[in-house]
């Protein structure tokens, strides 16, 4: 020891140099078993530092020779936005639900009241609309360049009305076949919502008709019924009257006659008042009885329900409850999202303001009723009543 001692004060330069090269070497030891232990915050070097958690390096300049490091407060990264779930598109099985309905503008251009003009009412086709292939085919021209599908009243079949305020339509079921055809045409492989013939079969039972008549209009309407499933992709509605008219199992039979099964579905309350849920109940029951077909109703003027006569009314007054009643109003305005099982669309199939017929003063079928569509307007609930 002593011999040791007195070299390193020989030379205590050269000692104490290899000195703190054996300390290095022990301490850059220690600092390897530091840095397996620590994980990777224990490296000396921020070119060669590895962070975890998202902590960032940053060497500080200031340090000799660069080597010092300081870790900055993690950053957490804010959680990325959920991808909203996508509506799935509408399939075949949907019929028209979830689809937009096509707007005339017809009322629109006569300077009617936007809060009719404004909403997807129904088109009616008879032997007013001139050739049926061209009706049909200019509203379904417009309708699919707007990517919306027209809704069409077929209202032409002989013997129509049983002769009352609405009377008249085709001669014979020879012309009466030729008109459907004309309507296929128009409608083409194009989408339409199509309601077939308002009280003809609930109205079957109609005193002004013959056995033989009848049973021609059972096989007229389901030759219509063949045409319009094979050449067009329209959603076929048979009219089957209101909640007041025909039993649900009267009513179910009817349909089954006319081809029921190859249709859509049918169609509840056409210019009639009855409120939303009694009309689901009726065609549910009809429903439950042909397969769960699936309907539409007509909401055009049902928002205060059927009109009551009073106690005091006359025979004709009450006759004619169904005739422009008062006190009516709008009601659910046109939609095909419903949130019922059974219904594919609220519609507005009676065009709103528009005459029932020569009734309590007012102007024929058809017409312009200016002052009934303003208590119309004045009477609205657009909720399900």
């Amino acid at each position: 020891m002593n011999k040791i001692l007195t070299e390193i004060r020989k030379s205590p330069l050269e000692y104490g140099a290899a000195f703190l090269a054996v300390v290095a070497i022990m301490m850059a030891g220690f600092a390897i078993v530091a840095s397996r232990a620590a994980g990777p915050f224990a490296s000396a070097d921020a070119s060669k530092a590895t962070v975890a958690d998202g902590a960032k390096i940053v060497a500080d300049n200031a340090a000799v020779g660069g080597k010092a490091i300081q870790f900055a407060a993690p950053q957490t990264a804010p959680a990325p936005t959920p991808t909203p779930t996508p509506t799935p598109p509408p399939t075949a099985n949907d019929g028209p639900r979830g689809k937009s309905l096509y707007r005339d503008p017809r009322l629109a251009n006569d300077g009617r009241p936007v809060e009719i003009s404004g909403q997807p009412y129904a088109v009616w086709i008879g032997g007013w609309s001139g050739d049926p292939a061209v009706a049909t085919r200019k509203h379904t021209d417009a309708a699919v360049a707007q990517g919306k599908i027209p809704v069409f009243v077929m209202y032409n079949i002989p013997l129509r009305d049983c002769g009352l305020y609405s009377a008249g339509g085709l001669q014979n079921f020879t012309e009466y076949k030729n008109w459907v055809n004309g309507i296929a045409s128009g409608i083409g492989q194009r989408e339409a919502m199509v309601i077939v013939e308002p009280d003809a079969l609930p109205g079957i039972d109609c005193d002004r008709m013959s056995e033989a008549q009848r049973t021609e209009r059972i096989n007229g309407i389901a030759d219509a019924v063949n045409t319009l499933t094979t050449k067009t992709k329209s959603h076929v509605y048979l009219d089957a009257g209101n909640v007041g008219w025909k039993s649900a199992g009267d009513m179910a039979n009817i349909l089954k006659r006319v081809g029921i099964e190859k249709v859509r579905g049918f169609a509840l309350n056409t210019s009639n008042f009855f409120k939303v849920n009694e009309s689901i109940a009726y065609g549910t029951a009809i429903s439950n009885q042909i397969g769960g077909k699936s309907f539409v109703i007509d909401t055009s003027r049902n928002a205060k329900g059927v009109y009551i006569p009073p106690a005091n009314a006359t025979q004709q007054e009450k006759d004619e409850a169904w005739c422009n009643p008062p006190g009516r109003g709008l009601g659910v305005k046109p939609t095909t999202s419903t949130n019922q099982k059974l219904v594919d669309a609220y519609l507005w199939v009676k065009t709103p303001g528009e005459s029932d017929g020569d009734c309590k003063g007012a102007p024929p079928a058809g017409a312009w009723y200016q002052s009934y569509a303003e208590e119309l307007i004045r009477n609205a609930n657009y909720n399900v009543q």
